[in-house]
């Protein structure tokens, strides 16, 4: 084995060894010059009995475990929540921008003026401005 990589995350091989009981080995390295039947590195574990081995390898073998999946849960959670708070607010302005809308406008020049006289635009204001 030439190249091995330490796991720094915590990763658990899962052992299915009796009908409700698993076995979870923490996974100590990865080979980069070894890959398992999915083309993934092969992930590494020390068993007390076997020593170093390959975890895919071991009979019994189920799954892998992330210990920081409810940390990732979390961070979806708020992200969704997010979403829906930037949903509401779009939602808002929109209504905000269709009320301003109706404010505005547009005078065109009038027919008798030159051909490259423009409009004017103009915002209307409804109650009193204070300028000072």
């Amino acid at each position: 084995m030439k190249g091995v990589l330490p796991c720094n995350a915590e990763i658990y091989a899962v052992f299915d060894c009796a009908p409700e009981e698993c076995i979870r080995e923490r996974v100590v390295a990865f080979g980069f010059d070894n890959f398992d039947k999915s083309g993934y590195p092969a992930a590494f574990i020390f068993d007390d009995e076997l020593g170093l081995c390959e975890a895919g390898t071991i009979e019994n073998f189920k799954c892998f475990e992330y210990k920081e999946n409810d940390r990732i849960a979390d961070a979806l959670e708020r992200i969704a929540d997010k979403l829906d708070m930037l949903a509401e607010t779009g939602a808002e302005i929109e209504q905000d921008l269709n009320t301003l809308a109706e404010c505005t406008g547009y005078i065109a020049p009038p027919v008798y003026a030159p051909a490259e006289a423009k409009g004017a635009h103009y915002l209307r204001i409804g109650g009193s401005v204070d300028a000072g």
